[in-house]
């Protein structure tokens, strides 16, 4: 009989999530500077033209801080690290992305592959630290939204825009070895552009110095 693998990775993903942490804290929610990047997804929707799927690239610098609690914990026994609660975050993040063209839709068209990059701040919390029980890695999820302004260009043309977006994260950063920290994170975008709106998910790794 052959067996679902999906259960087995489900209950183990939720039990990376909610063990708690024994050890000790995560160092700096949210702080320090990282590089990454990611596979992206984009399904853009416009009057009277179906697009399809589009896949695509994305790689970002981004600059985290944190803005409550601020204080470090007052015991001195921890060596000035952070107290293990919720924290206010913020982020400041600079990014340039790539998508191809559609499969050919049922009407014959397909759409244009098209690139851009743009500027964005995001805030949002971090969850208390807890421990990876298999890795026993100090970590913390985080999650934030905010707005950016992005320029896109289409491929062969010189036709260059200008668009709003709505950007969100979801986070799992994970302390490798004090400074840096491995993150793993799930971009969510949506934006107005040509006449229409784009939404934009994707899955990345990056590598932060706390």
């Amino acid at each position: 009989m052959r067996q679902n693998p999906v259960a087995p990775l489900l209950c183990c993903v939720l039990s990376l999530c909610f063990a708690p942490n024994g050890g000790r804290l995560f160092a700096s929610p949210g702080k320090g500077l990282d590089v990454g990047g990611g596979a992206l997804f984009s399904l853009t929707s416009l009057p009277q033209l179906e697009t399809g799927l589009q896949p695509g690239w994305n790689a970002n610098i981004g600059l985290g801080f944190t803005l409550l609690p601020w204080n470090k914990s007052k015991n001195d026994n921890e060596g000035g690290r952070t107290e293990n609660s919720f924290s206010f975050i913020g982020r400041v993040q600079l990014d340039i992305f790539g998508l191809g063209a559609s499969a050919p839709q049922s009407d014959g068209n397909l759409y244009r592959a098209w690139q851009g990059g743009g500027l964005g701040m995001l805030f949002g919390a971090a969850s208390p630290g807890f421990r990876m029980p298999l890795l026993g890695l100090p970590a913390r999820l985080g999650i934030e939204a905010g707005g950016g302004l992005r320029l896109t260009k289409y491929s062969g043309t010189g036709l260059v825009s200008a668009h709003p977006a709505v950007l969100g994260r979801m986070t799992l950063d994970m302390e490798i070895g004090d400074p840096l920290a491995l993150e793993l994170f799930l971009p969510f975008e949506w934006a107005w552009k040509s006449g229409g709106q784009a939404i934009i998910v994707g899955l990345g790794l990056s590598l932060r110095v706390l």
